[in-house]
């Protein structure tokens, strides 16, 4: 499906979450740093999953990177402040 649009977020998430879904947590975090690169500027979504991904894999230093993002676009959110403590 990917391939046909490879520019379709919506498959691009849904990609992101079937992989999260069966544990292989790297090809989740491709797909949304994929997505994150479709729509850098405006977009927080895309790093908040990324920090909640990174914060799974125990990497609190790509989990702050990412939260920080997230706090660039929509510094009012809770999750995004907490996971970039």
């Amino acid at each position: 499906a990917q391939n046909y649009n490879q520019y379709d977020l919506s498959v691009l998430r849904a990609l992101a979450r079937a992989y999260h879904r069966q544990g292989d947590i790297e090809q989740a975090i491709w797909y949304n740093k994929k997505g994150m690169k479709v729509t850098p500027d405006y977009d927080w979504s895309w790093p908040l999953a990324l920090a909640r991904l990174y914060n799974e894999l125990g990497d609190k230093e790509k989990t702050r990177q990412y939260a920080q993002k997230v706090l660039e676009f929509y510094p009012q959110n809770q999750e995004a402040r907490e996971l970039a403590k």
